[in-house]
């Protein structure tokens, strides 16, 4: 039967380390960091996602806001809010929630986020600093999935890692994650993953659980996560699909695992960027 790698109390944990930093930043400089969350459309799975990024947020103590835009929001109108958001003093970062609706090029939209401001780590410059192993924010989700590495006591060092997505921005910064623990990667496409997921030590899902891995397709005793988006009805406790619960040795679900890590995250990065703003004013 599959470990469950429950990621909630290591989340509260961070969490509530990053609250002693907001009330030493607020003594320091007059306010707490401030978090802008955009939606853009009604996609449940963004809202739930935000969702859990304003609660962690608001447990920290942090000044945080919620933007949904309508569905048909023009590349142009997402753009001007964010730029909006980015003149804003009181506000140290800025997540653009996915997904986006279809007329909307992600790329093209998370260009308009300030460096200084891009606590998910997904504008070009954040990325390539990842890439470049120059510092910068670490990359929200893929950590969060690292840490869930990491407490299932799993060393990735020397193993077989498969990241199943359709190759956007997360996917490919957590196969970098993931290179430098020291694993070896492969970065498969959900219609071509089960050959890959037969021989994955580590196997992480990026593009929505259901349906991904069939009976027999895991190699016995692998470590699952599930970073994908979800879904509403998602399973709550965490339990794994019957196919892995069969093979795997542990699973680490998204509602109990790397949902709340990510957003751990995020309100960590932020609290980093609202540092690194004063201490680069101060200069």
């Amino acid at each position: 039967m599959a470990r469950s790698i429950d990621g909630r109390e290591l989340a509260e944990g961070l969490t509530a380390a990053a609250a002693d930093d907001v009330r030493t930043l607020r003594q320091d400089h007059g306010r707490p960091p401030g978090l802008a969350l955009v939606v853009v459309g009604d996609d449940p799975r963004a809202q739930r996602w935000a969702g859990a990024a304003e609660q962690a947020a608001v447990f920290a103590g942090m000044h945080v806001e919620l933007h949904t835009m309508p569905r048909r929001s023009t590349p142009q109108a997402v753009r001007q809010m964010i730029g909006r958001l980015g003149a804003e003093s009181e506000i140290d970062g800025i997540c653009l929630q996915s997904p986006l609706p279809d007329q909307l090029d992600e790329l093209e939209v998370l260009e308009a986020i300030a460096p200084e401001k891009d606590v998910m780590a997904c504008t070009p410059m954040q990325a390539g600093r990842l890439v470049l192993g120059r510092p910068g924010f670490r990359p929200c989700l893929p950590t969060a999935v690292m840490e869930l590495v990491r407490i299932s006591n799993l060393s990735p060092g020397g193993r077989e890692a498969v990241v199943v997505g359709r190759g956007g921005a997360a996917e490919r910064q957590m196969a970098l994650l993931l290179l430098e623990a020291g694993a070896s990667v492969t970065l498969v496409r959900p219609d071509a993953q089960a050959d890959a997921a037969r021989r994955a030590d580590v196997l992480i899902a990026m593009s929505g659980w259901p349906g991904l891995v069939g009976r027999g397709q895991l190699k016995p005793g692998a470590l699952v996560v599930d970073a994908g988006p979800g879904l509403a009805d998602e399973t709550p406790s965490g339990a794994a699909p019957a196919e892995t619960e069969a093979s795997a040795g542990a699973f680490a679900a998204s509602e109990t695992g790397v949902l709340p890590l990510t957003a751990a995250m995020l309100v960590r990065n932020t609290v980093e960027a609202m540092r690194w703003r004063f201490s680069a004013s101060a200069r």
